[in-house]
């Protein structure tokens, strides 16, 4: 996925400290596990990181804002809700996600499906970086 993405720019991707308060919904009659205290920053984190292994742009988890620069996009991330569906045999978690860039912001919802059995944590990690992949698939080709 991120491999074949074309980008040489470089992207400073800051966790909205908001998104600690985003709230996770529960939704379907089939839900099997514990409804985990997950860690979205380091989550996040871990998103950019493998990311930026995997695709040729050069990206960086910061904890704050720097200077700007033009060679530098800087992009603040808010996590805005989760939403757990579950169904008989498989799971969706879709994360809504804000993406501020200097000039405008980009509502994202990253998605990951599981079929017969899902890890919260594992699926969290997987939707972010779902979400990440198509801000960059955004401005990548701009």
């Amino acid at each position: 996925m991120a491999s074949q993405l074309n980008c040489n720019k470089t992207i400073h991707f800051v966790f909205d400290e908001e998104s600690k308060f985003a709230k996770i919904e529960w939704k379907g009659d089939y839900i099997s596990f514990g409804k985990a205290k997950l860690d979205y920053k380091k989550a996040f984190r871990e998103s950019i990181e493998e990311l930026n292994m995997e695709s040729n742009a050069k990206l960086k988890y910061k904890n704050a804002l720097g200077f700007p620069s033009d060679s530098i996009i800087q992009v603040v991330v808010r996590i805005e809700k989760v939403v757990w569906g579950f169904g008989l045999s498989s799971a969706l978690m879709e994360t809504e996600l804000v993406y501020k860039l200097p000039e405008r912001k980009i509502n994202i919802i990253g998605n990951n499906k599981v079929y017969m059995a899902g890890n919260t944590k594992r699926n969290l990690f997987k939707t972010l970086k779902h979400g990440n992949y198509q801000l960059l698939s955004i401005i990548c080709d701009e």
